[in-house]
């Protein structure tokens, strides 16, 4: 049986070894990808209030949210930036309501 851990970096930063957090190990894949999920989730829900649109919100998730990774990585690895994009536009479009 596999375990897989959720390993934190900050796009901001080089981050590397032991200054990585790491979440817990979880026992698939699937709720590692839950969490790396609800990780990107939480940092949007923060700074979506003063983003003027879906690229701003993006924007600032870039400078200031969480690249959650999951090790060792699926068949379809959990991109942080490809899961934030999307969401940005889901939640404010390309400009803000």
């Amino acid at each position: 049986m596999s375990t897989f851990a959720v390993v934190l970096e900050e796009f901001a930063s080089c981050m590397v070894g032991e200054e990585r957090e790491v979440d817990p190990l979880h026992d698939s894949y699937e709720s590692a990808l839950r969490r790396c999920r609800e990780l990107v989730d939480e940092s949007l829900m923060r700074l979506a209030p003063t983003a003027a649109s879906a690229e701003d919100l993006f924007e600032r998730f870039l400078a200031a949210g969480p690249e959650p990774f999951i090790d060792p990585p699926g068949e379809e690895p959990f991109v942080a930036r490809r899961y934030a994009w999307e969401r940005c536009r889901r939640m404010l479009g390309p400009t803000k309501r």
